[in-house]
């Protein structure tokens, strides 16, 4: 009754072999042509100078040896790829080339999340950040001046749930 269908001749099946081999030319051509646009991208996008650089406080010292200051990086690598963060560094006022890099924070790009500097005595820099912040404290103290490092609001479970969420140690903070 019905119809049998007929047995792939060699005709067929070497028209099949070619249609795969081409396939398989494509694909490889197009992840060629795309690791070529990466590399050159990269090459040529990701730099120093696809970031802007703003010094966005200055508080100076109660003694005027030393200037303390949120400095702000806005990096943008393109794709939507890139990072704001804020950097705390300490600049003697008496020789600017000697100053420390004190911390990092992510920021994100919003005003209320930038650090908060206060001199709390001559040798003494408050720095207050969010509760919730990604930051890298590189020193707490320099050349005789100590900073002091607090949390907005100062609530350590809360800090310890948002760490371990993101993987980090809950009882490591800086």
């Amino acid at each position: 009754m019905g119809r049998e269908r007929p047995t792939p001749g060699p005709a067929r099946r070497r028209d099949r072999r070619l249609a795969l081999g081409l396939g398989a030319v494509l694909l490889t051509l197009l992840a060629v042509v795309l690791t070529v646009v990466t590399i050159v991208w990269v090459a040529t996008g990701v730099r120093e100078d696809s970031c802007e650089h703003a010094t966005v406080a200055r508080v100076p010292s109660p003694d005027g040896a030393w200037e303390a200051r949120v400095d702000e990086d806005v990096c943008l690598f393109g794709f939507g790829v890139g990072y704001v963060a804020a950097g705390i560094h300490l600049v003697s006022t008496r020789d600017p080339a000697h100053f420390g890099d004190l911390l990092g924070v992510d920021t994100g790009g919003h005003e209320d999340e930038r650090p908060r500097l206060v001199w709390t005595g001559p040798d003494v820099l408050q720095v207050t950040v969010p509760n919730r912040s990604f930051l890298k404290v590189l020193m707490r103290e320099f050349d005789g001046v100590r900073v002091d490092l607090r949390f907005d609001p100062d609530d350590p479970a809360d800090r310890a749930a948002w760490r371990r969420k993101y993987g980090m140690s809950p009882n490591r903070d800086p």
